[in-house]
């Protein structure tokens, strides 16, 4: 019977692993992306879980007695691991939507492009934010402070000790909120600077009728808002490498909102 118990406990032991990190992996950006294939991202969950597997702690003796509770603690692995990776893809996604703004202000309204990373439609000047922001995240080691993370969390909260907390509702909604915190913090320039140029050439339309603004007013607000991005490039890095590190330590203030 021991022979036989062992290893089913580690099967299920490593299959909830498996399930936290998964979702986890999920959330960095090169790996969530839809065109890795999903062998790829079922693979490195797996190499993970396998690697973190001989440091998290058996499981409960009774554990494997009903399957409601299997059927409940991989739910609640789930849960743990979407609510963690919520916080990093607020990050990005904050970051794609100010290249929105920015893009829909300087004209690119009617123009954008296949994103391969998730096969959708995406602004122009969203894309290049966010071909930035993954070199930024890989430069900056960032990947290497997600993974501690997903070990952290086995040690903050281990296996089946998810518990519902009011704290983390908060927590998420601040996620939601830093979507757009941080898309209008990295738009705010480009936008104020075609907004003043769009009322200097209201004005001069005004004064000189003959002019051709739909002409005239897309190379002036496309070649402004590019040449007001390129000269905040620099403030770029900065402001994104501390959303992400805030995003990674709300991501473990969300494991001691759930810890019972």
């Amino acid at each position: 019977m021991l022979s036989l118990t062992l290893p089913l406990e580690g099967f299920f032991r490593l299959g909830l692993i498996f399930a936290r990190v998964s979702i986890l992996i999920a959330a960095i950006p090169l790996m969530g992306a839809r065109s890795v294939p999903v062998r790829v991202k079922a693979a490195l969950a797996l190499a993970v879980a396998v690697v973190l597997f001989p440091t998290v702690p058996p499981l409960p003796p009774g554990f494997m007695s009903e399957p409601a509770t299997v059927v409940v603690g991989l739910l609640g692995e789930v849960l743990v691991g979407a609510a963690l990776g919520l916080m990093v893809r607020a990050v990005f996604a904050g970051i794609e939507l100010s290249g929105t703004l920015m893009g829909f202000n300087m004209g690119f309204g009617i123009v954008s492009t296949i994103d391969p990373q998730n096969n959708a439609q995406v602004s122009l000047v969203g894309q290049l934010q966010m071909l930035f922001a993954f070199l930024l995240f890989l430069a900056t080691n960032a990947h290497h402070e997600f993974l501690r993370l997903v070990g952290h969390s086995f040690k903050s909260l281990p296996l089946l000790g998810a518990g519902i907390s009011s704290g983390i509702a908060g927590d998420l909604v601040q996620a939601g909120g830093e979507i757009f915190r941080l898309g209008l913090k990295l738009s705010a320039p480009v936008v104020a600077a075609i907004f003043l140029a769009n009322v200097v050439l209201g004005v001069v339309a005004r004064t000189v009728p003959q002019i051709n603004l739909l002409i005239v007013g897309f190379p002036i607000t496309i070649a402004l808002g590019l040449v007001v991005l390129g000269a905040t490039l620099p403030f770029f890095g900065p402001v994104v490498e501390t959303a992400l590190m805030g995003a990674l330590r709300d991501s473990a203030a969300i494991l001691e909102s759930v810890n019972r």
